[in-house]
C-alpha cells in the first residue's frame, strides 16, 4: 500500500529520517528535564514510536529494537531495526520517493 509519494529540495543524507528522533527534534517533558536535565533525554526520547532506541555508531548507523509497552497491540512488527548510514549512495536519488506500507 502506498502511502505517500514526495519529492526532497535537498539531498538527503542516509541517516535523515531516523534523525527526526533525535533531539531536539523531539518533544521534551519539561517535568523530566527538571528532573533528569537534558542529556537524560539523549537515551530516552520521546515520540520514538514503537522502538526505542538501541545503539548508534555516527555515522555509520542507528539502531532501535521493539517497545513492548507501544499502545498499538501486536505491533511494531519488526523486532528491531538498523538504519545504516550511505550518504553517497543518498546523493545519488534524484526521483521522488515512496513510503511503502506492507500489511
Amino acid at each position: 500500500m502506498l502511502i505517500r509519494c514526495f519529492n526532497l529540495d535537498f539531498p538527503p543524507r542516509g541517516l535523515f529520517i531516523p534523525r527526526r528522533s533525535d533531539p531536539p527534534l523531539t518533544l521534551l517533558s519539561k517535568k523530566d528535564l527538571g528532573t533528569h536535565g537534558y542529556e537524560w533525554h539523549k537515551k530516552n526520547s520521546k515520540g520514538t514510536g514503537p522502538f526505542k532506541f538501541l545503539s548508534t555508531f555516527p555515522p555509520q548507523h542507528v539502531a532501535g529494537e521493539k517497545y513492548a509497552g507501544y499502545h498499538f497491540e501486536g505491533r511494531p512488527y519488526l523486532d528491531g531495526f538498523k538504519a545504516n548510514s550511505a550518504p553517497k549512495m543518498a546523493r545519488s536519488f534524484k526521483k521522488p520517493y515512496e513510503l511503502i506500507r506492507h500489511p
